[in-house]
């Protein structure tokens, strides 16, 4: 059975050079085709419209271009990863050939003392380790089209999540309202009445609290909350605080909760990100408080690696270990009606700080208080305490 031909394209200034190289090529019982070309441009148009070559023998100093110019300017006629490429030459040293394996070759190749055996061999070589570069290529393409689609699903599910809840908001409004007009009709008489009116006027203000706090999640990362926060916006944690603070008075000074915190620093997230998670973590510390124990939340930061790692610790009901992971996804809790909230105060906690290049997690022991941790990009700088 007769081999399949392959094509060498001889890129190289010196006619001698190519000569010699072409001369290897016939000398041994091969199955390889020889084109020539004498500059660095007239190689690149040999290889983009006379091609496809499996393999191109380049000088590197040419009159026009260095091999590693060519090199470049072949991937962008051609596309990446190019052609299989030996890099040829008489003054090359180990730094160049570092250069040249980088900018694409895939052997190098000195001329002082080549024979047949090692031009062969180079080829061969080129050849499959091109074939390994060929296949993290298309891996590597693959993935860039998984994630784009991955991208784009959640991006779908999000614009869903946001027109559903906001569609909802109106009818669960005209059922709180009906309910309301209902019980002003009733007889003042009738408890049975009164009591379904209340029972219904309760369940319609959850579901919109649900749907409210669903609208916060499908905004994180929409083009609208995109443009209403600061990409790379550094902002101090102690502001934060006293922001979600504030959010949270009423339920504070009913509690008799305390907020301890010393001097911390500043962070890279917008500061209505910041707040978000604060608020989230110090009304759940309350929320799920000891009936007989005063809520006390100790809020520190540590330096880790560039990031600040946040600890937000409380002395409330705590958990079991085992659901650590599971509390941060949406709808999931622990605890049953009794306890006001939607369940996605946790999930929103960990898209905000994901999305600004963090982590979210907690520790918690039954009956002593669970500590909150979320990383974040440090900003170098340090707020003073009030």
């Amino acid at each position: 059975m007769e081999a399949t031909l392959k094509r060498l394209l001889i890129v190289d200034d010196c006619a001698e050079d190519r000569a010699y190289a072409r001369d290897l090529m016939k000398n041994q019982l091969s199955n390889w085709q020889c084109s020539e070309a004498s500059t660095g441009r007239e190689g690149l148009e040999l290889a983009a419209s006379g091609g496809p070559f499996d393999c191109i023998l380049l000088d590197y100093l040419l009159p026009d271009l260095t091999g590693i110019e060519f090199l470049n300017m072949l991937s962008e006629r051609i596309g990446e990863p190019g052609v299989p490429t030996v890099l040829f030459t008489g003054v090359g040293d180990e730094e160049m050939a570092v250069r040249a394996m980088k900018a694409g070759a895939d052997h190098y190749l000195s001329k002082g003392g080549l024979s047949r055996e090692g031009l062969f061999y180079a080829l061969e070589n080129a050849i499959e380790h091109f074939e390994v570069r060929l296949s993290r290529h298309r891996i590597s393409k693959l993935l860039e089209r998984a994630n784009e689609e991955l991208k784009r699903s959640n991006e779908d599910l999000e614009r869903f999540a946001f027109a559903v809840s906001h569609d909802l908001k109106s009818p669960i409004r005209t059922v709180s309202l009906c309910a309301q007009l209902l019980a002003d009709r009733c007889d003042a008489a009738d408890a049975e009445a009164s009591e379904l009116s209340q029972i219904i006027q309760s369940n319609a203000k959850r579901a919109a609290e649900l749907i409210e706090d669903l609208l916060t999640h499908a905004r994180l990362g929409s083009q609208d909350d995109i443009a209403g926060v600061k990409t790379g916006q550094v902002s101090q944690l102690e502001e934060g605080i006293r922001s979600a603070v504030e959010s949270l008075k009423g339920e504070l000074r009913e509690t008799g909760a305390e907020i301890v915190y010393g001097s911390l620093p500043s962070v890279v997230v917008s500061k209505t990100h910041l707040a978000q998670v604060f608020q989230n973590l110090i009304e759940n510390a309350v929320k799920y408080r000891r009936p007989t124990v005063t809520p006390r939340i100790e809020i520190s930061a540590q330096e880790q690696g560039g990031q600040w790692v946040i600890a937000v610790e409380d002395n409330g009901q705590g958990f079991e270990p085992d659901y650590a992971d599971v509390i941060f996804q949406p709808f999931k809790r622990l605890h049953g009606t009794e306890y006001p909230g939607s369940g996605i105060g946790l999930a929103t906690c960990r898209k905000i700080v994901e999305r600004n290049g963090g982590r979210i997690w907690a520790k918690s022991t039954p009956n002593a208080g669970s500590t909150f941790y979320f990383c974040l990009p440090a900003a170098g700088t340090y707020a003073t305490a009030s």
